[in-house]
């Protein structure tokens, strides 16, 4: 029964460490949204926005496909 409660707290763990990177990529989405709303567009911004629309790319495959931690 204890290994049972163990195995539980520990399952409860991971769940909640894996919420907490999907919360924080969803911030880091908006932060990055909102950045590229408030920047002019010009020539003299395109390679910035560029950069915030790669990283935008980058957190949205991470939330669609969560890498898992292997254990080895």
């Amino acid at each position: 029964m204890l290994r049972a409660l163990v195995v539980s707290m520990q399952v409860l763990e991971i769940l909640l460490s894996s919420m907490c990177t999907v919360m924080g990529i969803v911030e880091k989405i908006q932060e990055i949204e909102h950045e590229i709303s408030r920047t002019q567009k010009n020539k003299a911004t395109e390679y910035h926005l560029g950069l915030l629309k790669a990283k935008l790319a980058k957190y949205r495959q991470q939330l669609l496909e969560p890498t898992t931690k292997g254990s080895s």
